[in-house]
């Protein structure tokens, strides 16, 4: 009898060590840093300055409290993104080609390629919060990318945008800038 109440209590003892191990840690993928979101941290705690998040970039495996606090994550490396239609790229399952204007007024579909590398990430923290970096991409970036095309667009016909896309390209490229 006692050697089964001690069977039944290690393995009571083993589930909740690892219950509390995937609550209270979260890993971080290679090529990835975190940034320590702590609804309770103050100017004290070395947060951003604006923001409740900790300055301190973190990676590997990060011990959290889960009730106050969350990890924010960013890529470390380039990432490649294409704003297409869907049959052309299906990284999310929508179109996101955009479509812009021309100077008499015809609309043109374009798709755009980026590679998006996060350099200052307290900046980015600062400017989007807690937002995640995917959702900062296919919402903030590709509406910067949809503006600058289609502010460019306007300033040519439908008939010579084929011959001005090298311009274009690098025209967007140094507005979209950092």
């Amino acid at each position: 009898m006692k050697g089964i109440i001690a069977l039944v209590l290690t393995v009571v003892i083993a589930v909740l060590g690892i219950i509390g191990y995937n609550v209270f840690y979260e890993v971080l993928e290679p090529g990835y840093v975190g940034y320590i979101y702590d609804r309770g941290a103050g100017a004290e705690d070395n947060v951003i300055p604006g923001t409740s998040v900790i300055n301190e970039q973190r990676t590997g495996r990060i011990l959290l409290n889960p009730i106050t606090q969350s990890i924010l994550d960013y890529p470390t490396s380039k990432i490649s993104v294409s704003f297409t239609g869907p049959d052309e790229d299906d990284w999310n399952g929508k179109d996101m080609s955009i479509t812009v204007v021309t100077s008499d007024g015809k609309k043109v579909d374009m798709d755009a390629y980026l590679e998006i590398q996060f350099v200052d990430i307290p900046k980015v923290i600062q400017s989007f919060s807690t937002k995640k970096y995917s959702a900062i991409v296919q919402e903030n970036v590709y509406a910067i990318t949809r503006g600058r095309l289609n502010s460019l667009s306007q300033e040519v016909s439908v008939y010579d945008i084929q011959k001005e896309l090298e311009d274009m390209r690098t025209a967007a490229e140094k507005a979209i800038g950092d």
